[in-house]
């Protein structure tokens, strides 16, 4: 699988009980199926597998994926048309700003 940027989610992460979704803007092969890995050690463990709904958005054709039950912490990656996200945390301080 290619590493590209054909998948755009949110970079900070998910806190646990948020809407989780993510844009495909490629898709090399034409499956409506995606799937969502948890990284644990040096293992991917397919954690969800759902289908895209396809839309047409300025004359291009995308792709939207919701793994929004997806309520465990931890570091994850998609698997979708043929590409590979970025890694991303599911984690409920997602968003916690740190102070000093």
């Amino acid at each position: 699988m290619e590493l590209q940027h054909a998948i755009k989610i949110n970079h900070r992460g998910f806190s646990c009980n948020s809407k989780k979704r993510f844009v495909l803007t490629k898709n090399k092969t034409n499956s409506l199926n995606f799937s969502v890995y948890l990284i644990h050690d040096v293992k991917h463990i397919c954690v969800y597998s759902g289908k895209m709904v396809k839309y047409t958005e300025k004359g291009n054709d995308l792709y939207e994926g919701d793994f929004s039950s997806i309520c465990e912490n931890g570091d994850y990656f998609i698997d979708a048309g043929g590409f590979q996200s970025r890694h991303f945390v599911i984690y409920d301080g997602a968003y916690d700003i740190c102070q000093r």
